[in-house]
């Protein structure tokens, strides 16, 4: 479990998450191994399976979008993660063995948020991508906790790395699954 969350402001995507590993038993200890990252034009935090975090960061090779496509377009942009994307992330979690079989559903066990060209996607287990209406998103066990804070922070004159820390302090603070030290990447 953990938290993650993401900000989008001045074209620029900011995510940060959480250091806890965390067990069915209780169990947690800090990772070294980031939950945020960066890969070519893409930004990702994950939350849940640390394979599939694995798989993003180091076997993933993300699609790039064709000389045609009008990525500033929203309806475009999201068109691409939901397929082209996808599809790159499920082909790559199904053959590295990430990717489990739920009521017939291909599902992965874990969501991540993902920054692209100055827009902040959800991907949730059933590699569903979602866009809020909200200049930001989290995702984890630290969700609501993180927008909650998130949401109170807007127009305040904080920047959005200072709201991403304070979202992840509340998070820790509140949720046992959560853990400092904090990681904030952006692109």
């Amino acid at each position: 479990m953990t938290a993650i969350a993401g900000i989008v402001e001045q074209g620029r995507v900011y995510i940060g998450g959480d250091s806890a590993g965390t067990d069915g038993r209780y169990g947690q200890q800090v990772r070294s191994d980031r939950k945020v990252f960066r890969k070519d034009d893409f930004i990702f935090g994950g939350c849940g399976s640390a394979r599939v975090n694995n798989l993003l960061r180091f076997r993933l090779d993300p699609p790039k979008p064709y000389d045609w496509e009008d990525l500033a377009n929203r309806d475009h942009a999201l068109a691409f993660m939901s397929t082209r994307f996808v599809e790159v992330v499920r082909s790559c979690l199904r053959e590295y063995g990430a990717q489990m079989n739920v009521h017939g559903e291909s599902q992965f066990g874990a969501a991540f948020l993902v920054g692209f060209r100055g827009c902040l996607y959800k991907v949730d287990g059933d590699y569903q991508v979602a866009v809020s209406e909200d200049p930001f998103d989290a995702t984890g066990a630290g969700e609501m906790i993180a927008l909650g804070s998130l949401h109170s922070t807007v127009g305040t004159g904080l920047g959005p790395q200072r709201r991403l820390e304070m979202a992840l302090q509340a998070a820790s603070r509140y949720n046992a699954s959560v853990r400092p030290p904090f990681v904030i990447e952006s692109l």
